[in-house]
């Protein structure tokens, strides 16, 4: 193991991710690993593991080095914005090691929830995929800087049409419960 290192350690359903920054000690987001919220934190390897198994994962394409990495962590040291959806611990890692957030866990989460939709409601997989789209523009929205703002506007545009048609879509067939679900991610995604 190695400063700068991705570590994730497997959970009971999920796996919890962080950055190793050498002398035993991880940074992580504390959200769902040490309970249901909390911040982004330095703990021990034993206390981010868990217990658990836990294990390096490469990056041969990372575009930062490990040191840099580590300082990436520390700026958001403290942060309490901790969202499953959105700000996870694999956002929080990816975001260190590449400068975007994404994570694995919600795309496959989201990935089956279409696919199921999609079996239950005519044009569920729609929906989910609007949902998952404008996750990512949101993520993208948070980290824009000031000179983004005018390029934020217009993806967050396109995000809350592309919701909209996907409320049209479903709304034929399932009619109310359509437009609430779509409603609902609305509100989720683009809160004020």
């Amino acid at each position: 193991m190695r400063r700068g290192d991705h570590l994730v350690s497997v959970r009971c359903g999920y796996t919890h991710h962080g950055i190793y920054i050498g002398a035993g000690e991880v940074l992580h987001y504390s959200g769902f690993g040490d309970s249901v919220s909390g911040p982004i934190c330095r703990v021990s390897l034993e206390k981010f593991s868990g217990g658990m198994p836990t294990v390096v994962e490469s990056h041969p394409l990372a575009v930062h080095d490990a040191e840099a990495r580590i300082a990436r962590g520390y700026t958001r040291l403290g942060e309490d914005s901790y969202n499953l959806v959105t700000n996870n611990c694999e956002h929080f890692v990816d975001w260190c090691i590449y400068g975007t957030t994404t994570s694995e866990q919600v795309r496959s989460v989201f990935s089956m929830a279409g696919n199921t939709l999609a079996h239950i409601v005519p044009g569920g997989a729609a929906v989910v995929t609007a949902i998952a789209s404008a996750s990512a523009l949101k993520n993208g929205f948070d980290a824009a800087s000031e000179s983004e703002k005018p390029v934020e506007a217009a993806l967050k545009v396109t995000a809350k049409s592309a919701l909209i048609g996907a409320a049209a879509v479903v709304g034929g067939p399932v009619g109310i419960a359509g437009a609430v679900a779509v409603f609902a991610a609305k509100k989720l995604f683009f809160k004020k």
